[in-house]
């Protein structure tokens, strides 16, 4: 047997560990309620939970990494999902119990896989009058920002909806040094919902710092801005002009067809021409323009041209 082989089946059932771990966790959350029979075979309230979480979208490794690695993230994300989401616990703890009892009887087939792919909804996590302490929910929130992907982008998708009082920004701004690309750009977009009627002025800020990953972020928000407020173009135009070509791919796939004017367009065409490099969020390594994909780490680059036409074509 070939060591790959080994590996596989070892990391398989660290997945199985991990699914019946969580599925514990959510079932002793409360007194399980009594399931109908339409519960029994959709667990909708379940599903529902799972995509809340982004689980259905997480890289391979990255739920057991947190599941079975860093419970106190596991936790601190469920807690979060369940109360922000408005979860029924009792409903979510019967759910979880009936499919661990269903993966105990499935003699070595694996049940818990199988919610992945039935349709859910990732609820808005936006009930923060629900919380019992809503500044320490966001405190340890904030600090998933520098997990693993889905993990900090479900932390993300609370603390959006968090209260202006709880100074989301301010806290966001003190770890903001130490997290770097994927998870940098994250953390500052979240600066960016939460600095009120200063948030164009950072965006504008941030357009012409060197920093390529607050550039990525400030393109973001500018592309948002035109698309659902018609504001101003001007930081749009700064972003289609910039010097790495990721940031001008931020603003090309954020934008829409109707939040372009004759200008604009005219920007949008030219966004390709030149010799742009650009910065990798994967690794940092600094590509030249012709690279597809980075040299170090093989992400694959922008791809303005495509963005181009897709954006034109409507």
């Amino acid at each position: 047997m070939s060591r790959g082989i080994v590996r596989w089946g070892a990391e398989l059932e660290r997945f199985r560990q991990a699914d019946r771990r969580l599925l514990s966790n959510i079932s002793d959350l409360a007194e399980p309620a009594p399931l109908s029979s339409g519960q029994q075979r959709r667990l909708d309230e379940l599903v529902d939970l799972y995509f809340t979480l982004c689980l259905p979208d997480a890289g391979a490794f990255e739920p057991s990494r947190v599941i079975l690695d860093d419970p106190p993230t596991m936790r601190t994300l469920v807690e979060a999902a369940v109360v922000l989401g408005g979860f029924d616990r009792s409903l979510l703890a019967a759910e979880a119990r009936r499919l661990l009892l269903d993966e105990m009887e499935a003699d070595g087939d694996d049940h818990v896989s199988g919610l992945v792919f039935i349709p859910g909804q990732a609820r808005d996590m936006n009930r923060w009058a629900d919380a019992e302490d809503p500044g320490a929910l966001a405190q340890r929130l904030i600090r998933v920002l520098g997990s693993v992907r889905f993990a900090a982008w479900a932390a993300f998708q609370g603390l959006s909806f968090a209260p202006d009082e709880l100074g989301i920004a301010t806290h966001v701004t003190a770890i903001l040094e130490r997290l770097t690309g994927w998870h940098r750009r994250l953390a500052a977009l979240l600066m960016l919902c939460h600095s009120g009627d200063q948030a164009d002025a950072l965006a504008a800020e941030w357009l012409v710092k060197d920093d390529p990953i607050l550039r990525r972020a400030a393109a973001v928000w500018a592309a948002h801005r035109r698309v659902s407020q018609r504001a101003a173009k001007q930081p749009v135009l700064a972003a289609l002009r910039d010097r790495d070509a990721e940031v001008r791919d931020e603003a090309l796939t954020h934008l829409t067809p109707d939040s372009l004017d004759d200008e604009l367009t005219e920007w949008v065409r030219a966004a390709s021409d030149g010799a742009v490099g650009w910065r990798c969020m994967q690794c940092g390594r600094d590509n030249v323009p012709e690279a597809q994909a980075c040299e170090q780490c093989h992400t694959t680059g922008p791809e303005l041209r495509r963005h181009i036409d897709e954006l034109l074509d409507g």
